[in-house]
């Protein structure tokens, strides 16, 4: 029956769930890598601002997706976000690091998230029907739980064994 799924639902389930394997292996370990490089009440701050500033992004998406359309916001904030992770993995490069850059770079990552999510959420509603929307839902949530569940098992062995080789 998932082959049956309109092919724009099939690609933003792979999408989905591959971005957010990758989030979930680096965002929940952000708390413990600002409060080591910097402290621990900035980086209670600096999660409090990357998650409003989500927060903020996806009221303003969900306009620009109406406005601008829904897959030019998908594609947008999906090259935003590639270019964010990119920044984030050489500004904790052997050659270079800086937390400060790193924060930045989360930043960008939350607002690409927040443009992405309304107009993603929007394309599925219009591309599904009626007889399909509940088996979409709920492989979707199948997906988004299997891949926080896979992101924080290697997030957490990464942290692991990074913590072991200090």
């Amino acid at each position: 029956m998932f082959k049956e799924l309109h092919p724009n639902i099939r690609i933003r389930i792979y999408t989905s769930f591959l971005s957010r394997v990758v989030g979930s292996m680096i965002f929940p370990f952000m708390a413990i890598y600002f409060t080591e490089r910097i402290h621990a009440t900035a980086a209670g701050i600096m999660i409090m601002v990357t998650i409003l500033v989500q927060f903020i992004a996806s009221l303003y998406g969900g306009y620009l997706a109406d406005i601008v359309g829904r897959k030019k916001m998908v594609v947008l904030g999906e090259v935003l976000k590639s270019f964010a992770f990119v920044g984030v993995l050489l500004s904790n490069s052997p050659w270079y690091e800086s937390p400060w850059i790193t924060f930045i770079m989360l930043t960008i990552i939350s607002v690409a998230v927040g443009l992405i999510m309304p107009a993603s959420e929007a394309m599925l509603i219009d591309v599904s029907t009626k007889e399909t929307r509940a088996f979409m839902y709920s492989i979707n949530y199948w997906a988004v739980n299997f891949s926080m569940m896979f992101g924080l098992i290697i997030g957490g062995w990464f942290l692991l064994r990074i913590s072991l080789n200090y």
